[in-house]
């Protein structure tokens, strides 16, 4: 890798993927094991368990083979750093990388089948605990590390990274001029809120404007927006593939998108959210159509995107609207986006990151074995789930 450390990561594999991959100059390691994106808690929580046995267990063959310095574990759940604690009794430091908060996450998706003020303290519990487990806690923007802090999790630990594009695949690109095409890349769930979307795009249609819309990407609510969509006659209209893609190939995918949607339903979780697919449409200067969040708003001024206050078809259909009028005014926003430091590439910060594993790494050792040398068998590890 460019900073002198080699990567490995344990993941899940998609069905037909090979136990062993590369990518980027990464060693892949698969669990075959396939994502559940239900909502049945027990099942949800049997999966993580299963993968929390197998990751561990593919650890211990790592540490053997090679030594591991550090180990970034990605939630969810948080309690999957237990299965990188091989590394902390071989001298290597722990990464809790909180991507989604815990607490918000399930009392979104689960609601009070799962949760109410004992199912919530519990997840705070389980993230505190999991937190003195490691030696850094990563957050994924700063109003999710205030909120992580409230949880009890010690302010010491906690580093902020942004989740950043990465310039080689998104480029900066002159800023577009808006068309009727819409789309949204990434998971599809309820908490997205795409169909009140599908009836905003059904509401402009009936008033004579073309729009279309992608929704890219997988997820358990696939099969509830396709009924949509046909129920609302839009099958010629609306593209839902419902099937999962790899980064680089959302570029193209986005090439003759003219409007980029973030639709957020407002929740607790959703309100700690700085999506990745606003910064994608940012770099690659397609304007933007948000819900006000407070995590948006403390990133993006007014000027640089659309905002939608109300989550209804017709503040959506208002927005859209608005852009297509305005062509000009949407390309002065996406200009004006991506000025935002929000918006810099990955390869802006990589510095700071490299230089917080080094710093896991030399908590436990010391010293840092893995800059040694350009190329060096010490490495450090990322377990997701």
């Amino acid at each position: 890798m460019r900073a002198g450390w080699r990567v490995i990561q344990i993941g899940l594999g998609a069905p037909g993927e090979a136990a062993v991959g590369h990518l980027a100059g990464m060693l892949l390691l698969r669990v075959p094991e396939r994502r559940y994106r239900g909502d049945n808690v027990v099942r949800y929580a049997w999966s993580y368990l299963r993968f929390f046995f197998q990751a561990r267990a593919l650890l211990r063959r790592v540490i053997e083979r090679y030594g591991v310095d550090a180990v970034q574990v990605t939630n969810l759940p948080n309690s999957l750093v237990w299965a990188a604690w091989p590394v902390r009794r071989a001298g290597g430091g722990i990464i809790l990388d909180i991507r989604d908060p815990v607490p918000e996450f399930f009392a979104c998706k689960f609601g009070d089948r799962a949760y109410g003020p004992a199912g919530v303290w519990l997840a705070e519990i389980e993230e505190r605990l999991a937190a003195m487990g490691a030696d850094l806690v990563v957050t994924a923007n700063e109003p999710h590390r205030r909120m992580t802090a409230t949880h009890g999790v010690r302010e010491k630990k906690l580093r902020l990274v942004l989740n950043s594009a990465d310039e080689r695949l998104f480029p900066l690109l002159p800023p577009r001029v808006s068309n009727g095409r819409l789309a949204y890349a990434g998971t599809v769930a309820e908490r997205m809120g795409l169909d009140v979307i599908m009836r905003a795009v059904a509401l402009l249609r009936r008033q004579g404007e073309s729009v279309e819309l992608d929704i890219l990407g997988d997820g358990d609510a696939v099969p509830l927006l396709q009924a949509e969509r046909d129920r609302l006659g839009l099958a010629d209209a609306v593209s839902v593939t419902g099937q999962r893609f790899r980064i680089e190939d959302l570029p193209a995918k986005l090439a003759n998108v003219g409007i980029g949607i973030v639709p957020l339903r407002r929740d607790s979780f959703t309100d700690l959210l700085l999506s990745m697919k606003l910064l994608e449409y940012v770099r690659l200067g397609i304007p933007a159509i948000v819900t006000r969040t407070p995590t948006l708003s403390h990133y993006f001024p007014a000027d640089a995107v659309t905002f939608v206050d109300e989550h209804t078809p017709e503040a959506w259909a208002r927005a859209i609207r608005g852009v297509l009028d305005d062509p000009e005014g949407a390309r002065h926003r996406a200009e004006r986006a991506q000025r935002v430091p929000a918006a810099d590439s990955w390869q802006a910060i990589e510095g700071d990151f490299v230089r917080l594993i080094e710093e896991a790494a030399a908590i436990r050792s010391g010293s840092v074995r893995g800059t040694a040398a350009p190329i060096t068998f010490s490495q450090p590890l990322r377990i997701q789930s």
